[in-house]
Order: C-alpha cells, then structure tokens, then sequence
C-alpha cells in the first residue's frame, strides 16, 4: 500500500502539476479557483513523520497545479470539539478570503490525488473513509444505502453519506457561514483567548438519551448540518494509513467492491 500511495505522489510531482489526465477541464478550472486551508489539532504538538511527509508532498502539488493553500496548526488541543471550534474560529476571521477548510489528523497518511478529489467536488461537505485504530476491517462512516444495500453513490462517484469522520474532512465557507447563522443563538460559547469573537459550538460531544447513544464532535457536526436539510458525501477512492502503534491500511472503495454481493446476503 505504501508504494502505492508514493507511485501516485510521485506521478503527480513529474507531472509538474499537470493533472488534466485525472481531472476534466472543468473539474482543473474549479480547483485552481479554491483557496484551501489545511488544518491539523496537535495534542501534545507531535505527529506522525509520514504525517508530515504527506502535508509537504499535499502542499507541493497545489503550488504546482496553482491552487491557494495554507496551513494551519491548533496545538495543545486536549479536547477536539473544542479545538474544531477555534479552527473554525480562524478560518473565517483569519483567512476571510480562504474558500475551504480542511482537517486532517495528525496520525494519517493519504494519497494526494485522493486528497485533491475532496477539492474538485462542489458539495459543501465531503470526507472520506479510513480504517478505525484497533478495528482495521471497518472504516469510521455510515452511509445511506439502496433497496439492495448497496451503496448509494452518486453520478461522479461519491457516497450520500448519514457522517464522516473529522480525521479528512473539507468543510466549505459557505457550509459554515450557514451553519453559525443556524446556530449562533442556541450554541454560543465565550473564546478564553478573545473575548471579542466568542465560539459557535459546531463541533461538540452529545448523548443521545432517548437512543442511548452518545456522538463524537465529527458525527454531531454532520448531524447539524443534516437537520438543516442539507446532504453529506464519502469520497471513497482515497487510500490511507491511520498511524498507532501500528499502521492501518485501506481503500474504502476497494472494501466496499469486495464485499458480498447483496444477493448472496438478502433475499434468502
């Protein structure tokens, strides 16, 4: 897995930024019209080496391709919902002229074109699926399904998907601009580091009493965003390793093609 994901990096770099072969015209004309930061939540200000190998290759090829890009660090983020939330903070006061944010986890390694796929779609909310720590056959995702069950995938490829997970995730201005305008009133919190430009609680850990069930800030986010009518989607074709104390691989459209066919499952 790992040659591959460095023959992919390693194509796109002769290539110069040159990825009209992977992209349509159309697609290459938006991306280059994206203004993305990339953003990462340090706890102990460590990551992954591969991590970091990654982001440089990730930030080289936007250069050359000519997309706008920048990074952006949150350290000593000891809880995640709230660490979002300053990001997110950031992002729009900071980089008000910035069109996507986007988190990456400091323990994943990824392909860049699967990266760049995020950037190509138009939908404001579009993550991807990597294998969970400790449960490396299953990816942290749940998305919709059709009468057969299999994936409901749309006409360029994604997933309409019920959440996807922080760890990859791009995140549009006008996604967050929509959702702070919904629940700016409700969700509301003071920032201890400027008081002048208090937090929406976007991002927040919640128990579901009636279901039993409690959510990640990563799951709540896309719950927000679903209540408002709004979609979700998994880019699939992304290859990863999520970092531990050991690496797991995978491709969540090659998990999802070697499954069961749904006949061999249903219907009997």
């Amino acid at each position: 897995m790992q040659k591959v994901i460095g023959r992919l990096e390693s194509a796109l770099l002769k290539q110069r930024g040159n990825v009209d072969n992977i992209f349509t015209d159309k697609q290459m004309e938006y991306l280059k019209s994206r203004k993305v930061i990339i953003c990462t939540l340090f706890y102990m200000s460590q990551g992954f080496s591969q991590y970091f190998g990654c982001l440089l290759n990730t930030m080289r090829v936007l250069d050359k391709i000519g997309v706008v890009c920048d990074f952006m660090q949150i350290n000593g983020a000891s809880y995640v919902d709230h660490g979002r939330n300053v990001a997110v903070n950031n992002f729009l006061f900071q980089y008000p002229e910035y069109t996507d944010l986007v988190f990456i986890d400091s323990d994943m390694e990824w392909d860049v074109i699967g990266f760049l796929r995020l950037l190509v779609s138009k939908h404001d909310l579009v993550g991807s699926a990597y294998p969970m720590k400790n449960c490396w056959n299953n990816y942290s995702v749940r998305h919709y399904t059709n009468a057969d069950m299999t994936p409901k995938v749309t006409e360029d490829g994604l997933i309409e998907a019920q959440y996807v997970p922080g760890g990859f995730l791009k995140i549009t201005k006008n996604c967050l601009l929509k959702m702070i305008d919904e629940y700016k009133g409700e969700k509301t919190y003071n920032n201890t580091n400027d008081e002048k430009t208090p937090l929406v609680s976007l991002f927040e850990c919640v128990v579901d009493k009636e279901q039993g069930v409690r959510y990640g800030e990563d799951t709540e986010f896309c719950r927000k965003w679903i209540k408002m009518g709004n979609k979700i989607y998994c880019e699939p074709r992304v290859t990863f390793f999520h970092y531990g104390v050991n690496a797991w691989s995978g491709n969540y459209h090659e998990h999802l093609i070697n499954q069961p066919k749904p006949r061999e499952n249903y219907g009997k």
